[in-house]
């Protein structure tokens, strides 16, 4: 057998090389159609005994081949493949390369245990050391999922690792540091049970993607890369803080402090007032382009009547795979007869001290704004008698102070040009943490004009306290 070539050394440069590693993650042969370019693809992430770790895919002939006779958790060695800069679209592990096994001759042979090789290279951070690493990045978490929404399926745009119909669920994780922030599953993960989330058990993350999209998230699709093993010390620790302390901690939820205009990312911070001049403004009414803002609000009304004084409904009977409207007999235009189900769609008018602005909701404010997934309001609804259907709805009026996150789009109605506005994303925060965020700004700002000696963000944390 030729020389062991360690990982942290491959690169495009050396062309001889023969790694020995355990495959730590194994994805499934999936089949690709790129117009004039079709066939299948499998990936497994590999682990050496120094700790480097390098993705491996294996295409067409050579997937077909290897799929069913390497395994995850073994320990085989590789060579004879070709070496390419990292595809960050598909590739979240840290190496500046991957190995491609496109040749039939790809030399992959299975080996005896080796013992200093891990089952997997862990390198944990806390939740609340993600607020001080600018994303986008990948990292390793540990915590206890202590909420979680309702599986959802969307449809995913060709050209992705996930393609069609994927299933898509909200989790917020919380660790020993008092924070927590909400991880996005997909996939297989999505569709566990919800018995298995509501036991609030505690789990082991690799590589997760940390993003910022307006709000500091993060990403998970892989069912290898989540673990529920008792065996891990990290695991351990953070069950016995959960069972101890934990399990009454009041978190800081990062995804609503520290993204989104709140101590970090790109869409600026604004007033109701400002964001409606912003709609206003003829330039921009006579383009075609979006703009989003984070805003504090309340929300004070919701409508309940259309037009015609009918009752107006805060939900529709959707498409599962696509979430289109289905017809009265339950058929959607792309995917024929389904069995709907509601998702939410309605009108509510939020505000703030400066004024109030009626915006469209969908699905996952509509959770938030009325506190349960759109099927178990339409039961509500269906059992309560029509002159309460009012009062029903109303009742989630004034439910407290959320952060959202409003898009201004230009439309046209009737041959005028006017503003649409939409609650993108609602979510609950508490007043204490939006004061604090105020005060900062207030701080930021007055030191910046030269009001106040330099603005010291430890110094005002300790103050609003």
């Amino acid at each position: 057998m030729a020389a062991i070539f360690p990982i942290r050394e491959i690169s495009s440069y050396n062309r001889k090389w023969c790694i020995k590693a355990r495959i730590t993650n194994k994805q499934e042969l999936r089949t690709f159609d790129k117009g004039m370019t079709k066939g299948s693809v499998f990936s497994v992430d590999l682990l050496d005994a120094e700790g480097g770790e390098i993705r491996c895919s294996f295409f067409n002939e050579c997937a077909q081949k290897f799929v069913g006779e390497i395994e995850k958790g073994k320990v085989y060695t590789f060579a004879n493949g070709s070496v390419k800069v990292a595809n960050r679209r598909y590739n979240n592990l840290n190496h500046q390369y991957e190995i491609a096994f496109s040749e039939i001759n790809a030399d992959i042979k299975p080996c005896e245990d080796d013992t200093a090789i891990k089952a997997m290279n862990w390198n944990f951070m806390s939740v609340r050391a993600l607020t001080n690493k600018q994303p986008p990045f990948t990292t390793d978490l540990c915590g206890t999922i202590h909420q979680f929404q309702s599986a959802s399926m969307i449809r995913v745009k060709k050209g992705t690792a996930e393609e069609g119909d994927v299933a898509k669920r909200m989790i917020s994780v919380g660790d020993q540091s008092g924070h927590t922030m909400d991880i996005t599953l997909w996939g297989s993960l999505a569709d566990l049970p919800d018995t298995f989330f509501e036991k609030q058990p505690t789990i082991a993350m690799k590589n997760v993607g940390i993003r910022d999209w307006g709000n500091r998230t993060g990403s998970l699709s892989q069912k290898t890369n989540f673990v529920t093993d008792e065996s891990l010390p990290e695991i351990q620790k953070n069950m016995e803080w959960w069972e101890g302390s934990g399990k009454n901690t009041t978190f800081t939820n990062i995804t609503q402090v520290q993204g989104g205009g709140i101590g970090g990312g790109k869409t600026p911070w604004s007033t109701i007032a400002d964001i409606k001049l912003c709609g206003q403004d003829q330039i921009f009414l006579s383009g075609n382009d979006s703009k989003y803002f984070n805003t504090f609000v309340r929300c004070c009304n919701l409508r309940t009547t259309d037009r015609d004084q009918k009752h107006q409904f805060p939900y529709y009977d959707a498409c599962p795979k696509c979430n289109r409207k289905v017809d009265v007999t339950g058929s959607c235009v792309e995917h024929g007869q389904v069995t709907a189900a509601p998702r939410y769609m309605f009108s509510a008018c939020y505000a703030d001290k400066t004024d109030s602005i009626w915006m469209t909701g969908f699905e996952d404010s509509g959770k938030t704004v009325f506190g349960v997934g759109a099927d178990k309001l339409k039961q509500a609804v269906e059992q309560t008698p029509p002159d309460g259907f009012s009062n029903l709805i109303k009742s989630h009026q004034f439910g407290g102070m959320y952060k959202a996150v409003v898009r201004v789009k230009p439309d046209e109605y009737q041959g005028e040009r006017r503003p649409k506005y939409s609650a993108v994303r609602v979510e609950p925060i508490a007043a204490d943490v939006a004061a604090e965020f105020m005060y900062e700004q207030i701080m930021s700002t007055a030191a910046t004009n030269g009001q106040v000696s330099a603005y010291n963000p430890s110094t005002a944390v300790a103050l609003a306290a």
